[in-house]
């Protein structure tokens, strides 16, 4: 049966419990601390990278607008100069090129107009007008085109020639003057598709933009002529605008159609209004499309791009400018940064959190460890590791209390060593203190495990038995006398101590005891010390049962005695040599 703890009792399950507690919640915390930290500081690196992506974004698109909005102006621009020349064609009578020319000079397209390439006016011509045409432009003829002969080319018959009047060309080719733009190809060039934009420009009745790679398809043998054209025109954007009777569009396909006059022709250099655009801004690819062909563009950071702004012009439609930018790991880099930033420090806040626990830990364990001792101390002889008055008495009242309420046979053995004095006089108090805890540890050998041993001071030592009540008589008187019995047995053996050399002691002990329920403790430990009284009158080297007519008992291999000295010398204990007998 367990005895019930005193509320002021400490265990040391108390403290397992509470370590263990607070072990796993410093370790509980501190690994939600890291978990905690380490995911913070990925969603703030990537939250930051997504931020700054987003502000770059922003900014990109509002540079790509302005862009846009540039090129849009800068195309409006061309058109009205394009637009004002075939007006000026169409509103004139009988216009020359040397009118012409003076009033595109009073313009100045280079410095009000840059990137104009060449204006040119084309009118459809037929067969049995050749000879008048080639007459009037070898008379007034087109600067930049030279000096003819301005026979149709390529050479051939053709209902109607699309030939260019009026207009001035400010980078001649080489080539012929007399390109005919309805011809179907071009010899030395390659197929020509000039018609089906003059077809599509006259239907609409809108300018159209163009590059010269989709209205001309160049031959597999690319001549000098191919090479020059190609060279000259691969950054141009070209513009077909058609021109009606007196400037005015009319409003249907077929008025359009009975109403044209020709068709003016406008070279620009792409490149160039889009540097205009784009100022002083780098990094940037721009290009100008029309549906899904480049009419002109310009690359200044090739790459992948990673923004794109696309934006429909107003001033052409159906053309569209892209504008993109070149893909930047800065603000991945920036979020990585900050995360490994935050990582880090969540990784010392982790150490330093993990250590200020295991510290802890480590020095609540201290302090449990060093109650225990205390408490240890407070309740066990420090000499012999045995329980010491204040903790005998106290299990003594358990006993007491568990005797009181179940059947038990209890009983007191008060253990005293006969003549120790003797060997503290002889060999010195080291030695006395040595027999002491040898005899302990017999003791200890002697007693049952359910049996409780301890010191009351000197060389007094008290041995509490309990056990259940026996149906017979004999067992529950004879259980305390029994443990008696083996305690002189097992102390009539030589005891060998080695303070310094080896001092053999052959010692005896005297024992009282006290069988049976009392209603204190220090009732019954008061007639197992009037017991231990007797068996020192005895003789000494026995035991006495209180209240019992027996004589003092001995263990086995000791003489019975039954009556005592007349004096207290010693009679057991004799000191010889190294030798006490």
């Amino acid at each position: 049966m367990l005895r019930r703890r005193r509320s002021s009792e400490w265990s040391p399950n108390d403290s397992s419990t509470g370590q263990s507690s607070l072990r796993r919640f410093w370790r509980f915390a501190s690994v939600g601390l890291m978990t905690a930290g380490i995911a913070s500081s990925v969603a703030g690196g990537w939250l930051w990278a997504s931020y700054q992506q987003s502000q770059d974004r922003k900014s990109f698109d509002n540079v790509a607008e302005g862009i846009g909005t540039s090129i849009d102006t800068g195309l409006q621009r061309d058109l009205d100069f394009q637009r004002s020349f075939g007006n000026l064609i169409a509103t004139t009578p009988n216009p020359s090129n040397r009118q012409i020319g003076a009033w595109l000079s009073s313009l100045d397209p280079s410095v009000n107009y840059p990137g104009t390439v060449g204006m040119t006016f084309i009118m459809p011509v037929r067969a049995g007008d050749l000879a008048s045409y080639e007459t009037a432009v070898t008379d007034d003829p087109i600067p930049g085109y030279g000096s003819g002969p301005y026979a149709p080319y390529p050479t051939g018959s053709r209902s109607i020639y699309c030939m260019a009047r009026y207009g001035v060309v400010l980078h001649p080719t080489g080539g012929p003057p007399g390109y005919d733009a309805c011809a179907s190809e071009i010899p030395g060039i390659g197929k020509l598709n000039a018609s089906s934009w003059l077809n599509q420009a006259t239907a609409s009745g809108t300018p159209q933009l163009f590059s010269m790679t989709s209205m001309v398809a160049l031959g597999s043998t690319k001549s000098s002529l191919a090479t020059s054209i190609v060279k000259m025109y691969r950054n141009v954007y070209l513009v077909l605008d058609p021109v009606f009777k007196g400037g005015v569009v009319p409003t249907s396909v077929s008025g359009r159609q009975a109403s044209i006059i020709g068709w003016t022709f406008g070279d620009f250099d792409g490149p160039m209004l889009i540097s205009r655009a784009m100022g002083t801004t780098k990094g940037l690819n721009v290009s100008l499309a029309s549906g899904t062909t480049t009419v002109a563009s310009l690359l200044s950071a090739p790459g992948h791009s990673l923004f794109v702004h696309r934006q429909l012009l107003a001033a052409a439609p159906g053309i569209s400018v892209a504008v993109s930018g070149v893909r930047s790991s800065t603000p991945g880099l920036e979020g990585m940064v900050l995360a490994a930033l935050g990582i880090a420090l969540t990784l010392v806040l982790f150490a330093l959190f993990y250590h200020l626990g295991r510290s802890r830990e480590v020095a609540l364990r201290m302090v449990d460890e060093r109650t225990l001792e205390l408490k240890h101390q407070a309740s066990h002889d420090p000499l012999t590791g045995l329980a010491n008055r204040a903790e005998l008495f106290y299990r003594a009242e358990q006993i007491l209390a568990r005797a009181h309420r179940y059947p038990r046979v209890i009983g007191a053995l008060f253990v005293d060593i006969d003549n120790f004095k003797e060997v503290n006089d002889t060999f010195g108090h080291d030695v006395g203190d040595s027999l002491l805890a040898a005899v302990a540890n017999r003791l200890r050998a002697s007693v049952r495990s359910t049996d409780t041993i301890g010191r009351l001071g000197g060389d007094e030592f008290l041995v509490l038995t309990e056990e259940d009540r026996k149906e017979s008589l004999s067992a529950e008187e004879e259980g305390p006398e029994v443990v008696a019995r083996r305690i002189i047995e097992a102390l009539s053996e030589p005891i060998v101590l080695d303070p310094a050399e080896p001092v053999i002691v052959d010692v005896r002990v005297s024992v009282g005891v006290a069988c049976g329920i009392r209603d204190t403790v220090q009732e019954l430990v008061r007639e197992a010390d009037v017991a231990l009284y007797q068996a020192k009158q005895a003789g000494k080297g026995c035991y006495v049962k209180a209240g019992s007519a027996d004589s003092c008992q001995v263990g086995k291999y000791g003489p019975e005695m039954a009556t005592a000295p007349e004096d207290d010398s010693p009679n057991d204990v004799v000191a010889s040599g190294n030798q006490l007998t």
